[in-house]
């Protein structure tokens, strides 16, 4: 399956709070239909422990429209990479995005690194239970801040399914319902 975003874990952590997102840039090559979106965690704090992945359009430089948000993923325990299906197969086109996650709680640190790419947060203001239409607002940017997440998709039809079972391994951000 294509990907694109961030496939490397980073040395960094960011921590988790309940509705808040965390956003990195991210180009799309190709287009086609999103499947799952994968997220490194770092650590996961007993506790509730899940987060959906999240991505949204590019608009002049910041996130914009929802294009896909991920099931909940299942509760994470351990550090690693984590696949969240991605139900109803939404589509795209090539192009600009911003890719990250949404937890919540506050018992998970993401993945990330300082790779000058750029993250926006939104702190306490994007539902996990409903994740927003359009994106409400940035309330801190980190210039030097990559998040450790990426899509997964078809490019000929493909589609989520039901495969959201964390896989944890050596690589970046993730969590999961």
């Amino acid at each position: 399956m294509p990907t694109f975003g961030d496939t490397t874990s980073g040395a960094g952590s960011f921590p988790g709070s309940a509705d808040r997102a965390l956003l990195s840039p991210a180009t799309a090559a190709s287009g086609g239909t999103v499947d799952a979106i994968w997220v490194y965690v770092v650590l996961a704090i007993a506790g509730g422990n899940r987060m959906k992945g999240v991505m949204h359009a590019d608009s002049a430089g910041a996130p914009g429209a929802l294009v896909a948000a991920s099931n909940a993923s299942s509760v994470i325990t351990a550090t690693g990479w984590n696949r969240i299906a991605v139900a109803g197969s939404p589509a795209f086109v090539a192009g600009n995005y911003w890719i990250g996650m949404v937890g919540d709680d506050g018992n998970l640190d993401y993945g990330e690194d300082s790779s000058g790419a750029g993250a926006v947060m939104a702190n306490g203001t994007y539902s996990f239970a409903s994740p927003p239409a359009s994106w409400p607002g940035t309330d801190a940017s980190y210039a030097n801040v990559l998040v450790n997440c990426y899509v997964e998709y078809s490019t000929g039809g493909g589609g989520g399914g039901a495969d959201d079972d964390p896989i944890t391994s050596c690589f970046p951000v993730g969590y999961y319902e």
